[in-house]
């Protein structure tokens, strides 16, 4: 990241994982984005301080054990249920010497079946919480496997670069995950398409559908690119046929005016 270069007019030759860091500009570079580069930064080294706290706190623990003798704990813990139970063996025949073992004896039970009680309650409630956060993180993970594929297909099918979250916005209920995280298409009704790749779906029937979206494809009239058509030619393009990129950028412009 320490060599990234301040502008570019090509991705390309930026590390995949470094493209994320830069913004097409006006004259077709791309510009190094100073901002996400510091978030960037200041996840890691918030992730950084996390660990090395976990870590302090793990090596403070353990110095409260250091010393610790198990056998001496365990000759300790034998004594003290003998101790235990010679005590239960005294009070028993107390009671049972005024006649009152029975009632004791009940009354004992009764305890125990509350506290087992109480205790499969709050299994129960540990055991719903973690399914429900289980089940929370397996949704995100599938929403960020299902997005990040969509994402790859769109921007190898030819969509402008600025156009590929709309793209994204406009067709994702088109598809869905399935079990081994192949991605299915769907029709208008929501039924798999038989025969219907996923990169077919975008250089085939959405193409033909919305051209506008597409390098080359001409859609945009009078030689200008669907990602950048000049202002003339979005004034009098109608409203259903923008992006909202293109949208945002025929704001701007009649506000400059």
């Amino acid at each position: 990241m320490h060599d990234l270069p301040l502008t570019t007019d090509s991705l390309e030759r930026i590390a995949e994982e470094n493209r994320k860091f830069y913004k097409k500009g006006d004259d077709g570079n791309y510009q190094l984005d100073a901002q996400a580069v510091a978030n960037s930064f200041l996840e890691t080294n918030k992730a950084l301080k996390s660990e090395r706290k976990i870590r302090g706190d793990f090596e403070k623990r353990a110095k409260e054990f250091e010393g610790f003798d198990k056998s001496e704990y365990e000759r300790l813990r034998t004594k003290q249920a003998e101790w235990d139970s010679e005590k239960e063996q005294r009070e028993r025949e107390s009671l049972e010497a005024k006649g009152k073992y029975e009632e004791a004896l009940a009354k004992a039970k009764e305890n125990h079946n509350k506290a087992i009680d109480a205790l499969k309650t709050d299994h129960s409630k540990t055991v719903a919480e973690l399914t429900g956060k289980v089940t929370q993180t397996e949704s995100s993970m599938r929403n960020y496997i299902l997005d990040d594929q969509l994402r790859r297909a769109i921007a190898k099918s030819g969509v402008f670069a600025e156009d590929i979250d709309d793209v994204l916005t406009l067709t994702k209920n088109r598809f869905e995950l399935g079990d081994d995280n192949h991605v299915i298409v769907k029709d208008d009704a929501g039924k798999p398409l038989s025969g219907v790749t996923l990169d077919g779906y975008f250089t085939d029937t959405f193409k033909k559908a919305r051209p506008k979206f597409y390098q080359g494809s001409g859609a945009s009239g009078s030689g200008a690119s669907a990602g950048k058509q000049n202002t003339a030619n979005l004034s009098q393009a109608k409203p259903e046929d923008l992006t909202p990129t293109q949208k945002i950028q025929l704001g701007l412009e009649q506000q400059k005016r």
